[in-house]
């Protein structure tokens, strides 16, 4: 069992969404890159735009260009669980897990 693992498993909170979704939030896992990789192509150009200051994950994904996007997306679920920190938001829908939200924590290096 690695380290994290503890972390991962109490670190688990269900809550109701405005709209009466029941969403399960908890640390986002290495397991999770196409979950996020389908968050971020359901995405709009000004969302990923505004999200990462730049167009480059929007063309990418426009372009089919599946390597790029996947180390972006690699950058966000493997992580140290020390100094960063990605928590994310799931929904079932048609009985299949769906990030509905992303969050990342950076610790200061201060």
């Amino acid at each position: 069992m690695s380290s994290t693992q503890p972390f991962l498993g109490k670190n688990i909170k269900k809550i109701m969404l405005k709209n009466g979704t029941e969403a399960l939030l908890r640390p986002i896992k290495d397991t999770d890159d196409q979950l996020l990789y389908d968050l971020f192509s359901s995405c709009s150009y000004d969302t990923l735009f505004y999200r990462f200051m730049s167009s480059s994950l929007y063309l990418n994904l426009q372009k089919g260009n599946t390597d790029f996007v996947m180390k972006v997306v690699r950058r966000f679920t493997e992580i140290d669980y020390e100094n960063q920190l990605s928590i994310v938001a799931l929904i079932k829908e048609n009985n299949e897990d769906r990030i509905v939200f992303f969050g990342r924590y950076i610790k200061s290096q201060r």
